[in-house]
């Protein structure tokens, strides 16, 4: 088994004024992976169309942010991030088209869940998810989505937009960061991830798309609940629980800040590739 994987160095933003890594964060996971020579089908990434973007935020914002009239999700100005955001939120698209109820897919991305309609925040400029999904929906092919959102932080914007477009008969939402923060919580966190299949299972979505984030990990300067082991078992809970229901998921990187003062990457991305090895045993077991 291969697992699909989108990526292209137009999704990299290489800025030295953005005070975040995510942004650089898909280009050193890319490096590792290929180095480990895991089991991966490599996609370059597709931009989505401006269009599309526009379809769930406000298209002044659209138009502002691409042309650089307008601050971007990480508070700066910036043409190189601009040029990456057609193929961020692309790539998840793409993820989404790719996963099989056999196979997962992925896409090399980070940020989305913090952007809403008409406001770019907190590293997040234009919702990937909402994309993707206003997308796949628009299809016709899929009727229901679930988005399980791993990441530390509440994904405010996916439920802002789900809200503005009316569209929770359709997309199914569920962020753990709007409850679990603390480390004291790793065990109900857990076992709130079991218990996620029932919810799932009433709502039966032909699709599921996962933030794995990595900065729920308890040494992570921007969150903290799980250590290593536990972010592996969360993974592996999701990914069982999708094969078992043979749906479909597509996961991306969500976030993860573990950053040494010399711009070493090595922690968060080790956190990473965990996830690709619980995918990897899942349905390779599968």
């Amino acid at each position: 088994m291969k697992i699909p994987t989108v990526y292209s160095m137009n999704m990299v933003a290489l800025d030295d004024n953005l005070d975040s890594p995510s942004a650089r964060k898909p280009r050193e996971l890319a490096n590792l992976l290929k180095r480990l020579k895991l089991p991966i089908q490599w996609i370059a990434a597709q931009p989505v169309g401006i269009e599309a973007i526009k379809t769930v935020h406000d298209p002044q914002m659209v138009d502002d942010i691409l042309a650089c009239r307008a601050v971007n999700g990480f508070g700066t100005i910036s043409k190189r991030v601009a040029k990456t955001l057609p193929y961020t939120s692309g790539a998840m698209l793409q993820a989404c088209l790719l996963a099989t109820a056999e196979v997962p897919a992925v896409a090399l991305v980070s940020g989305f869940h913090h952007a809403e309609y008409g406001l770019a925040q907190m590293y997040c400029t234009f919702n990937g998810l909402m994309v993707a999904a206003a997308q796949l929906l628009k299809g016709g092919s899929i009727k229901r989505i679930a988005i399980i959102d791993g990441d530390y932080h509440y994904g405010n914007g996916t439920d802002h937009i789900l809200d503005r477009l009316a569209l929770r008969d359709s997309v199914w939402h569920y962020s753990f960061g709007k409850t679990f923060h603390r480390p004291a919580q790793a065990a109900a966190y857990l076992r709130k991830t079991r218990e996620l299949e029932t919810s799932l299972r009433q709502f039966a979505p032909n699709l599921i798309m996962y933030q794995a984030g990595a900065d729920v990990h308890c040494d992570d300067p921007l969150g903290g609940v799980l250590d290593d082991k536990e972010i592996q078992l969360r993974d592996s809970i999701i990914f069982t629980t999708a094969r078992d229901m043979q749906v479909p998921l597509a996961w991306n990187l969500a976030g993860g800040y573990r950053v040494s003062d010399d711009g070493d990457m090595s922690p968060v991305l080790k956190t990473h590739v965990n996830t690709y090895q619980a995918a990897m045993d899942v349905y390779q077991d599968g």
